[in-house]
Order: structure tokens, then sequence, then C-alpha cells
């Protein structure tokens, strides 16, 4: 029969080599890195993102502006060739 002191571990010991830690730890730090990389590239995809949507509206508002200031300058034009000719 065993003694007790046999059985039980001093709080704080290893019984791993200390490669087989140092390896656990690379591959976690290189797991959180791995997901800090996937992070930012989505960060980047959602502001490239937000920027196209913005400079799209952007561009619609000033389309728009000048095709309604187009439309206006044409219809005034109109107006005064119908004029001219009475």
């Amino acid at each position: 029969m065993s003694s007790n002191s046999d059985d039980i571990q001093v709080a704080g010991s290893d019984t791993r080599p200390p490669m087989l830690d140092q390896n656990a730890i690379d591959k976690k730090y290189g797991e959180i890195e791995h997901k800090n990389i996937l992070i930012t590239n989505e960060n980047l995809i959602a502001n490239c993102i937000a920027q196209d949507v913005f400079y799209t509206v952007t561009d619609s508002t000033l389309s728009a502006s000048r095709f309604n200031d187009l439309s206006t300058a044409y219809i005034a034009a109109m107006n005064r060739v119908v004029v001219s000719l009475n």
C-alpha cells in the first residue's frame, strides 16, 4: 500500500517536461496572434465598406444635385426660346 505522501503532488510542482509547456504556450500564442490578425482584417474590411458606402451616397447626392441644376437650366433655356419665338 502506498503512503499518502506518494499520492499527493506538491503544489506548484510540474511533472511534465519544460519543453512540452513551452510548446503549448507557443501554440496558444500563435492562435491568439492569428485571431488578432483576423479581427484586424475584419475591421479593415468593415471600414472599407463604410467608406465605399459613404462615397457612393455622396457621389449620388452630388450627381442628383448637378442633374437638378441642369434640368432647371434646360427648362429656363426652353422657356426663353419659347418666349422669344412668340
